[in-house]
């Protein structure tokens, strides 16, 4: 399902890449899965640091690259 022709934030862009799914971000931060979708899709979402820690910390266990909280926001 990926492709849809939805607008996507760098955060988005980076887990299509690497095919990392909304769920596996939610199962993997424990985060809310509107708040994932949110990330996915805005830009420049209003989140708190931990929240975008959460977020990063999942993408890059998923995968296995380095990423920062610089590279996305």
């Amino acid at each position: 399902m990926y492709g849809l022709g939805r607008k996507r934030s760098a955060f988005g862009r980076f887990c299509e890449r690497h095919k990392i799914t909304q769920t596996q971000i939610v199962e993997v931060s424990g985060l809310n899965r509107e708040t994932v979708s949110r990330a996915f899709v805005e830009d420049n979402p209003v989140f708190r640091s931990i929240t975008k820690q959460a977020l990063v910390m999942a993408a890059s266990k998923l995968s296995n690259k380095p990423i920062y909280e610089d590279d996305f926001w």
